[in-house]
């Protein structure tokens, strides 16, 4: 799997020109399913520096630098604007995601219309939801039966017997994801969610 785009280099596009950053910023939210839950405070630290920039650019050419800062400092505040507007739109998205997430895995409902009627969606619409999600890695090895009208995840592996004595390093446990809110086993101190990539520990 690819690497990322390093936050690094999208608040750097950012600062050089915007619109570098928003291409950035768009292709990491779309390789990187972690970061669908997890990018909220970063997004809020991006549009607020943008917004600073921009009010210091424009608040300067009240000097002698004239048009020049005043144009920079109107570039910075809309890129601001665009940044937040995508906070939001990624905002609403994680809430749907962890309430499809919480309905799927936690509660093991897999009927697209029962899900369609407890969100108050259409099931044709739940139906693409749940598809994008498998497309972008959220249910890895499920599939949609539009015959059916159901999602079929992937089979649950066998667990391996742990060895006697094992101690603290095989123990199993229940952790809930802290960024899509799945309920997920692992052994040890830490693991992945296997939903959306985040650390559980």
């Amino acid at each position: 799997m690819r690497k990322p785009i390093s936050w690094t280099w999208i608040v750097l596009g950012f600062i050089i020109f915007w619109p570098i950053g928003l291409v950035l910023l768009f292709k990491r939210l779309s390789s990187d399913r972690t970061a669908t839950f997890n990018s909220g405070g970063r997004f809020k630290g991006i549009y607020i520096t943008l917004f600073i920039i921009g009010a210091v650019l424009i608040i300067s050419s009240s000097g002698s630098s004239g048009f020049g800062f005043t144009f920079w400092g109107f570039l910075f505040i809309v890129g601001g604007f665009f940044v937040f507007r995508a906070a939001r739109k990624n905002k609403s998205q994680c809430e749907l995601y962890k309430q499809y997430v919480d309905l799927v895995v936690n509660h093991s409902q897999t009927s697209i219309p029962t899900i369609a009627s407890i969100m108050g969606l259409t099931s044709q619409v739940v139906a693409q939801d749940l598809q994008l999600m498998i497309n972008n890695g959220f249910f890895a090895g499920a599939m949609i039966d539009y015959g059916r009208q159901i999602i079929v995840l992937r089979p649950t592996e066998r667990a391996v017997p742990l060895p006697m004595g094992g101690g603290a390093a095989h123990t199993e446990r229940i952790v809930t994801c802290g960024g899509c809110g799945a309920n997920s086993t692992i052994r040890g101190t830490i693991g992945e969610c296997e939903y959306c990539g985040s650390a559980l520990a």
